[in-house]
């Protein structure tokens, strides 16, 4: 199984120097797992992991497939919903299809 702390762990191995502007970890996280305030300090702890091994830049979407799936098949419900992409936050029901398949496909972490 997969973890974000090692997610986080991979990426901080890649060369950020031979990469201009660094390099970007998405990750999609459960929102139960941040909805307390020990979820939030261990997410806290985990960034400050990750940029002391020398990473550059990680963003987040905390929203399940669950809740990507109903507003692609009820988009009207979901107007406000965003999710960050590649360095920008924009609608959800806004996104091209193929795109939005591409963030219900990125791994859900719902443990740490």
């Amino acid at each position: 199984m997969s973890t974000p702390l090692a997610a986080m762990h991979s990426s901080a191995k890649l060369n950020q120097e031979i990469h201009s502007g660094g390099t970007l970890l998405n990750l999609r996280l459960g929102h139960d797992l941040i909805a307390t305030k020990r979820g939030q300090a261990n997410l806290g702890a985990m960034i400050q992991t990750l940029f002391a091994l020398g990473a550059f830049h990680v963003q987040f979407n905390c929203v399940s497939s669950e809740v990507l799936r109903a507003a692609q098949k009820t988009p009207e419900n979901y107007k406000d919903l965003l999710v960050r992409v590649a360095g920008y936050s924009t609608q959800f029901v806004n996104l091209p299809r193929s795109m939005q398949d591409a963030i219900i496909a990125r791994t859900e972490h719902t443990e740490l």
